[in-house]
């Protein structure tokens, strides 16, 4: 709360102080050029931006990003040579700057009081507990609101005393990007990270933008370097893949810009206005390229920006891998392509013990796994003396290896040895051996032949299909997830497999092999309700439009295969 009261008051003085100069000025000569004109239009988008984020139509990354696209274009614009035009006089307005000043604040925090939600503004992780704060402050202050700066040396006087608080570090951090005091910003995003380690990727995002807004806006540098050090821990972070693109175009590297915008273009399908502006950015560089970028072997090899966190020094938990794709696979992949990597145990269970997801578009690529990869704290690369490494590509995106994904995997690897490893993704799934590439090892059977195995224990059959109803609704394409979970508990599934609309109808059997979580799994309960959801935006948590179908309660090990019929809209 203490935020929103901050970000509040700073648009308050923000638009006072570009309305009421020009209004108290005596006289003032203006040259009604065209880059007067632009300056002026700039202006009026400004202000417009600013009441619709004072509605709430925009996040605060939201806004950020809009003004600053607003001031590169202002900047583009005025970079042009105009022919200057007849100069102009106009009187100040002392009354209307007035009124200005005194009517529309008291209105502003008068509608928010009476019709505003003080209790809505409740946040969670570093930034929780805000609420409280204000509300502190507001009794502490004898019922009356504090002044911005009442409530920057509060907290700072709070965080005096207890430099260990989290939350605290947090709101006075975003308060000072609030009020655009980047330099302080930076300070208390480094105590915060001081506090709370380098693994949480939201407070390393919101560090690399204040870091870049004290160089003028650049990403260069550490800056970016923070970025992709956030899109290894998270690599869907929104924030993250607009900076990351943004810092790719600063190098001019728009293929790179491209693949993080692109990556970054499904999250934005609830909102309109920021899809727009990502949207342009992409035309702007597929226009350098004088080309949309559709296909991986039109495109230059990209030694990619993200590979900046690997370089740092070797620890004992690391493997330094550097990847590429053979040539004679090249024209068979595609840019959007999911890359999987990977290093698992030499004998045990199958759960990767580090893994990075990436694109096809980022090769050739040098990474470095490490325990902070780790699927599970228990499972990890130190646990163990030496490990199979692997690089797989996926056109569906499925975690779970399928026939036609190509790959490759080096056995007996030392961890935390120095000499690199080489993966050369050469092999074919499922494919017998063809000029130039290396048949696979071993051969996992289809999902057909699969549910033609006796039932386990472990195991349940079923049969997917789609009301005919909704055929219209879907496309080939769409993301189609199956899975099996607890009747009651987490939510986390005991089983899933991805898939897409094409494969239906679908047969297929899920087992303890489909396991997210080894003590999470299929043969651990008696009965569970198994379900199949299609999903236009490929996200694996449920959303509103999605179509989905459950049958419950199932028992595990059971003959009888399931029918199950996705006919209902979330």
């Amino acid at each position: 709360m203490i935020l929103f009261w901050i970000i509040s008051a700073a648009m308050l003085l923000a638009a006072l102080a570009l309305l009421l100069p020009t209004l108290l000025r005596p006289k003032q000569f203006i040259d009604p050029d065209l880059n007067l004109i632009n300056v002026n239009i700039a202006k009026q988008r400004l202000n417009e931006l600013d009441a619709e984020y004072q509605a709430g139509q925009h996040s605060e990354v939201q806004y950020q990003q809009i003004q600053k696209d607003l001031e590169q274009q202002l900047a583009n614009d005025l970079e042009k040579e105009h022919a200057p035009q007849t100069r102009k006089e106009i009187q100040s307005s002392k009354s209307v700057a007035i009124i200005i000043a005194s009517v529309v604040p008291i209105l502003a925090i008068s509608l928010y009081l009476t019709r505003g939600d003080l209790d809505a503004m409740e946040m969670s992780g570093p930034g929780a507990g805000a609420n409280r704060e204000i509300n502190s402050m507001v009794a502490q202050n004898g019922g009356t609101m504090p002044t911005v700066d009442e409530m920057i040396v509060s907290l700072k006087q709070k965080l005096a005393d207890k430099p260990n608080n989290p939350q605290g570090w947090y709101m006075l951090a975003r308060s000072y990007m609030a009020l655009k005091q980047y330099n302080d910003a930076v300070g208390a995003w480094k105590e915060l990270l001081s506090l709370i380690g380098p693994n949480d990727a939201e407070v390393l995002v919101q560090y690399a933008d204040a870091l870049a807004m004290t160089q003028g806006g650049r990403l260069t540098g550490k800056p970016a370097e923070q970025v992709f050090q956030a899109l290894e821990l998270n690599p869907n972070n929104t924030q993250g893949l607009w900076l990351a693109g943004m810092a790719m175009q600063e190098k001019k590297d728009y293929p790179a810009a491209l693949n993080y915008w692109k990556r970054l273009e499904p999250n934005m399908d609830d909102d309109p206005e920021s899809q727009t502006a990502l949207r342009d950015l992409i035309n702007r560089a597929e226009q350098k390229l004088q080309q949309p970028v559709t296909n991986f072997k039109t495109l230059p090899s990209i030694a990619s920006a993200a590979q900046a966190p690997a370089q740092a020094a070797l620890g004992k938990d690391s493997i330094r891998l550097e990847i590429d794709l053979d040539p004679n696979l090249a024209a068979k992949v595609a840019i959007e392509d999911s890359l999987f990597i990977y290093a698992k145990a030499m004998s045990g269970p199958p759960m990767p013990l580090a893994a990075v997801r990436k694109k096809a578009i980022d090769l050739p690529l040098s990474i470095t796994l490490n325990d902070s990869m780790a699927m599970m704290p228990q499972m990890k690369l130190s646990n163990f003396a030496q490990v199979k490494v692997g690089a797989r590509i996926s056109k569906s995106g499925n975690a779970i290896a399928q026939d036609g994904d190509f790959y490759a995997e080096v056995q007996s690897v030392t961890v935390g040895q120095e000499a690199v490893v080489k993966i050369l993704i050469k092999q074919i799934k499922g494919h017998a051996q063809r000029p130039g590439i290396t048949p696979t090892a071993v051969v996992t059977p289809t999902a057909t032949e699969a549910t033609q195995a006796a039932v386990a224990a472990d195991a349940i059959n079923v049969s997917i299909r789609l009301s005919p109803d909704l055929a219209s609704r879907v496309s080939p394409e769409d993301a189609l997830f199956i899975y099996a979970k607890a009747l009651r508990g987490p939510p986390m599934p005991l089983a899933a497999v991805r898939k897409q609309v094409k494969d239906l109808p679908l047969q297929l059997t899920l087992n303890d092999a489909m396991a997210m979580m080894p003590q999470m799994k299929l043969s651990s309960f008696k009965q569970v309700k198994i379900g199949a959801r299609i999903s236009k935006s490929g996200n694996a948590i449920g959303q509103a439009g999605d179509l989905f179908g459950e049958v419950q309660p199932v028992t595990v090990g059971q003959s009888a295969t399931v029918n199950l019929m996705i006919q209902h809209i979330r």
